[in-house]
């Protein structure tokens, strides 16, 4: 089997959902390589990963809801240090994961603002963080499950293929039905 990828279809759903929710979205393959990304601006995430060693924390936490969601085979999700939520997802066709979508930089009702990490920085810049998470978007429960729902169908249908290699098949299923012979 092989899994083909139409990345500018993928760029532009991922464009797309992230125009209509304000969502930071990527697409990696099975191997965690980034087959498109796109994010709206975000002037508190710009901000925060500015400070020094913040942007690599970012990228652990990524990787590490990126690792249970592989583990669990399921949606993944949490609210970040920066009280920011994100999730990972792995896209499933007929029981073969084809891809990972991780999303995020949003508030949800479970990110309150009163739980904002402050890094050590000057009292101007903790000033602009707990302003700029204000204008972080926004997105209650029910819309994110409806977003969860139609993913895969929106990627499968238009931009991910699982081809089978119908000679595998056909020795797989030779071998198979003989078993029992030398």
């Amino acid at each position: 089997m092989v899994i083909k990828y139409n990345i500018e279809e993928l760029s532009r759903i991922a464009r797309d959902i992230s125009i209509l929710t304000g969502i930071s979205i990527s697409v990696l393959d099975t191997e965690y390589k980034a087959l498109t990304h796109y994010s709206p601006e975000n002037s508190y995430c710009l901000l925060l990963q500015g400070i020094d060693g913040e942007q690599s924390y970012c990228r652990e936490c990524d990787e590490r809801i990126l690792e249970r969601c592989r583990a669990t085979g399921k949606l993944e999700s949490h609210i970040c240090r920066a009280a920011l939520y994100d999730c990972s997802m792995p896209i499933v066709k007929k029981g073969v994961v084809a891809a990972y979508v991780i999303m995020g930089r949003i508030r949800s009702s479970s990110s309150p603002e009163s739980e904002i990490y402050i890094p050590e920085c000057d009292a101007e810049t903790a000033r602009e963080l707990k302003r700029l998470y204000t204008e972080v978007p926004y997105i209650d429960a029910g819309r994110l499950d409806a977003l969860y729902d139609i993913l895969p169908s929106i990627l499968f249908n238009n931009a991910i293929e699982l081809v089978y290699d119908t000679f595998f098949d056909e020795v797989t299923e030779y071998i198979n039905s003989n078993l029992q012979e030398k």
